[in-house]
């Protein structure tokens, strides 16, 4: 399953792509990672949380940003259906954000708005 983040306004780069693709299970983009040789790109959020909207909202929809995720493959986490993932990745501040190789291995690591 995948999903969109739209940008409200004008096209957000050359390419004409304004939203980014997110895969919603982290074993699925792991192995599209692996198929693409991209690293994979992690965003943990959560519904309640103020700063996961805002994050949503604003640096997930900045022009910069979606033309930058065309380099990974992007998997977005739930943290209230994926409790159990957040725990494998020790994310407990939302929204995280982890870039991941092709092995699991972790790149690096951002939490906070």
């Amino acid at each position: 399953m995948t999903g969109r983040l739209d940008q409200q306004g004008p096209a957000a780069h050359s390419s004409g792509q304004t939203s980014i693709s997110f895969v919603d299970d982290c074993d699925a983009g792991r192995r599209l990672a692996e198929a693409a040789d991209k690293p994979l790109l992690v965003v943990f959020r959560a519904d309640w949380c103020r700063w996961s909207a805002a994050f949503s909202q604003q640096t997930l929809t900045d022009p910069a940003i979606v033309a930058l995720a065309d380099r990974f493959v992007c998997v977005q986490v739930d943290a209230d259906r994926h409790s159990k993932i957040c725990r494998r990745y020790a994310v407990s501040q939302f929204p995280t954000v982890l870039i991941l190789d092709a092995d699991n291995n972790e790149l690096s690591r951002r939490s906070g708005h």
